[in-house]
Order: C-alpha cells, then structure tokens, then sequence
C-alpha cells in the first residue's frame, strides 16, 4: 500500500514539471548572456525580462500586466517556455 502512495506522488510531481512554465532567470549589471533557467510555480504563468537602470532582469511572474507595475526601461511578458531570451 505504502509503494503506491509513493508511486502516486512522483507521477503528480512529474506531471507538475511538464505543466510548468520554464523560464530564464538572472539578476544582473550587465546583459544576461547564458541565464539559468528555472520551472515556475505554479501560481507564475509567464517569463519577463526587463531592463531597469544598470539592471537586467528574467524570471517567472504571476500576470501579464507587470511591466505596467514599474517605470522600466524596457521589459516584456511573454507566455511560453523560454521566452524571456
């Protein structure tokens, strides 16, 4: 009994990873050259990359409304694995 309730829980984990949005991630000074990338949570729907002052920017955001939430210099919200290159 014990082994199927393992074997549910890695078939609904797996299933969380192939579902999941996949996107880049960096923090930097300088343009993100070779970001790593990241599986999102499940509440983030879409990849941004922004542009801030000095400072570059990728990752996972909840809405497709959040480039409106700052003055950036130059960002985009896109919705599909790896977008945000």
């Amino acid at each position: 009994m014990g082994s199927k309730i393992v074997l549910a829980l890695l078939i609904f984990v797996s299933v969380g990873y192939v579902f999941s949005l996949k996107c880049y991630i960096c923090t930097s000074t300088s343009p993100c050259e070779d970001p790593a990338t990241e599986y999102c949570d499940s509440d983030k729907d879409y990849c941004v990359s922004l542009k801030d002052g000095d400072t570059y920017g990728k990752g996972c955001v909840s809405n497709d409304n959040y480039c409106d939430s700052g003055n950036y210099d130059d960002c985009s919200v896109c919705q599909s694995d790896l977008c945000n290159s």
